[in-house]
């Protein structure tokens, strides 16, 4: 598998046909495992279908919270630049996937609260937060 990879670097391959490849690298799978990652480093997990609209992870990030109503963005935080998931299309445009914005199969996102002086974040739904599990290394 290395020495595949190895090979297919050194040679002179069309961007283009790069983008394919992980295209449809990426369409085999058939489910998302997204983390959404809180200030208090609380983290929600939630697995999703890559043809989602990014709303729908909204939405369960917000289904969530103690405070519904708070406004906030999901940052992934990618290299070189950390970028913020799209939520809502802009007016004439169609609703970005989970796929399309790269969040297949898996992704780590943070949560950034746009508080204000009336909203404030004060966490997730305790609910939540008595059924939930220790994360480690070994579960995931």
């Amino acid at each position: 598998m290395r020495r595949e990879r190895l090979e297919q670097s050194r040679l002179l391959i069309p961007k283009s046909y790069k983008e394919k490849q992980a295209l449809a690298a990426r369409q085999k799978y058939k489910q998302a495992v997204i983390r959404v990652q809180f200030p208090d480093r609380v983290t929600l997990q939630g697995v999703f279908l890559p043809g989602e609209p990014t709303s729908s992870l909204y939405e369960f990030v917000a289904s969530a919270l103690k405070q519904p109503g708070l406004e906030f963005e999901l940052i992934c935080p990618a290299v070189p630049k950390p970028r913020v998931v799209t939520h809502f299309p802009k007016l004439g445009e169609r609703a970005c996937t989970l796929q399309e914005e790269d969040l297949v199969p898996s992704a780590l996102l943070k949560f950034k609260p746009k508080e204000t002086d009336s909203v404030v974040f004060t966490g997730v739904l305790d609910e939540l937060l008595v059924t939930s599990e220790p994360f480690t290394a070994a579960s995931s």
